[in-house]
């Protein structure tokens, strides 16, 4: 919420959301239109040695924001997954 106005500044509608998972430090971005960027937050269905309980709350967050559509650091373009 508080990365909104800055964000508008840029003519970017959206938010900047913390999104632990590969690293405790990530953040996400959640545009309005549900477009989620999420540099390096691990797939759900891929959790190796992260704290699997950490990436799902990362990822429920996002969909109680109603991200649609999944932009990855790596990969194509998806819907958001099912958890």
């Amino acid at each position: 919420m508080h990365s909104r106005p800055l964000l508008a500044t840029l003519g970017i509608a959206g938010e900047l959301i913390h999104t632990a998972g590969h690293s405790d430090d990530s953040v996400s971005l959640l545009l309005d239109t549900g477009a989620v960027f999420i540099e390096d937050l691990t797939d759900p269905q891929l959790i190796g040695p992260e704290d699997g309980d950490v990436v799902i709350a990362s990822w429920r967050t996002l969909r109680e924001r109603v991200a649609k559509t999944v932009h990855g650091g790596h990969g194509p373009v998806r819907a958001m997954p099912d958890l």
